[in-house]
């Protein structure tokens, strides 16, 4: 197990639960930035999503296997928000954030694969 897998893993997983936290409280900014997107309704089931991602992550320290597509799927999350976003004509503040932890996912992936 290497270390940058190690690091990355949890770190994503602390970010998934703050967020997670975050829809869970429906806090303020978090439920405009939904409304504005048009995916409000769908709090609870990203809450439940990322927490799940949390979970797989921390599990996959253990079950190489289950890191590796629970950092994939984080992958493709991100960057499916990043483009919502993008798309919505959202500022860089916005947009980037997801972008990055995009990136960072799929390097957990590879850290996980490659090791």
């Amino acid at each position: 197990m290497t270390t940058l897998y190690v690091v990355l893993a949890i770190l994503l997983s602390v970010i998934c639960v703050a967020s997670a936290a975050a829809d869970v409280t429906r806090q303020p900014r978090v439920v405009e930035t939904l409304q504005r997107l048009g995916f409000d309704h769908l709090l609870p089931f990203l809450a439940t999503v990322k927490t799940l991602a949390a979970v797989g992550l921390l599990v996959g320290l253990a079950l190489r296997p289950l890191g590796a597509v629970t950092a994939a799927a984080l992958a493709i999350y991100f960057m499916l928000a990043a483009v919502l976003h993008v798309r919505a004509g959202d500022k860089v503040g916005e947009s980037a954030p997801p972008a990055v932890l995009s990136l960072t996912s799929a390097l957990c992936l590879l850290a996980a694969v490659g090791s």
